[in-house]
């Protein structure tokens, strides 16, 4: 899983946009895929990126955040992603990763050290 150079992030949109619609289309994400792919544009969020699959982070205050997770075989590639998520939270300045997600998640994440610690709940108007 390599972080992609803010440079080049826009030469990856046809290839990583039906993988956060995919998400988005699951969760009922609060983003929309043009709020992602701008954000990404304008280097708010970064980019990760293998050849299965996407990871989307951002860094708010003191807090890592993996926004978004997509693509095949996952459990074949967890392990790098949180590794190389959590040098790079260090090198930010971040006390804590934070990753939001579906239910299924919290078992996976555990043997990263991560720990619900709330829930979050939506009503759709």
């Amino acid at each position: 899983m390599n972080l992609v150079p803010q440079s080049e992030v826009g030469r990856h949109f046809a290839q990583i946009t039906p993988m956060i619609k995919r998400v988005i289309d699951k969760t009922e994400e609060v983003y929309g895929v043009g709020d992602i792919l701008e954000g990404l544009a304008k280097g708010k969020m970064r980019l990760w990126l293998n050849d299965n699959g996407i990871v989307i982070t951002e860094v708010s205050g003191n807090v890592f955040n993996i926004g978004l997770c997509a693509g095949d075989n996952i459990d074949g590639w967890i392990d790098e992603i949180i590794s190389e998520c959590k040098k790079s939270a260090k090198a930010n300045g971040c006390e804590y990763i934070q990753e939001v997600g579906r239910r299924g998640w919290v078992k996976k994440m555990a043997k990263f050290d991560f720990k619900e610690s709330g829930t979050i709940m939506r009503c759709k108007l």
